[in-house]
């Protein structure tokens, strides 16, 4: 993950990769979405669970970019 945030901070660094302005985020309860889910007989939502599994990496996704973004605006610019 290192690997990772490195890279993309020396992108934001160089100001090859922006940031959105706003993120907004929708959150539910895990029940609340497992209701859903059961109460929607119309979709299938094959790829249920590994949503439910992607919500927490996609909050520190998010996070990181925010702290990156941050960092970039504090960035003197020549």
């Amino acid at each position: 993950m290192a690997e990772v945030i490195g890279f993309y901070r020396e992108k934001v660094h160089a100001g090859m990769i922006r940031c959105p302005d706003k993120y907004y985020v929708l959150t539910s309860t895990e029940s609340e979405l497992r209701q859903r889910k059961a109460s929607d007989q119309r979709r299938s939502r094959r790829n249920f669970e590994k949503h439910l599994r992607l919500i927490q990496p996609h909050k520190q996704l998010i996070q990181t970019t925010s702290l990156l973004a941050g960092e970039n605006q504090r960035k003197p610019v020549s």
